[in-house]
């Protein structure tokens, strides 16, 4: 089972690959964008779309680690403060 997924997340992203490489080789006209205190910089389209993907993946990442570092937390004093009512109650059984 485990090489079945394996294999689907490889195929996964090699469809991805194949198809940015296309999209690059297709789009290859320059866009122009000026910025406020910037001179105009012509760049690629498939080169923007690259970046903003990128950007997106990796705020995304960020804010995945964010949120699961605080459940970490939280899951980590709901077990210290699950140890403390078991040594109370055993106090109280014996």
């Amino acid at each position: 089972m485990k090489l079945l997924k394996n294999l689907m997340v490889l195929l996964i992203v090699l469809a991805i690959f194949i198809y940015g490489t296309l999209f690059s080789i297709y789009n290859e006209q320059g866009l122009d964008l000026d910025f406020l205190f910037l001179d105009s910089i012509s760049v690629p389209l498939s080169l923007w779309s690259g970046c903003i993907i990128i950007l997106g993946v990796v705020l995304g990442l960020l804010f995945a680690s964010v949120g699961k570092i605080s459940l970490y937390r939280d899951n980590k004093r709901l077990n210290k403060e699950l140890d403390q009512v078991k040594k109370k109650l055993e106090k109280l059984n014996h």
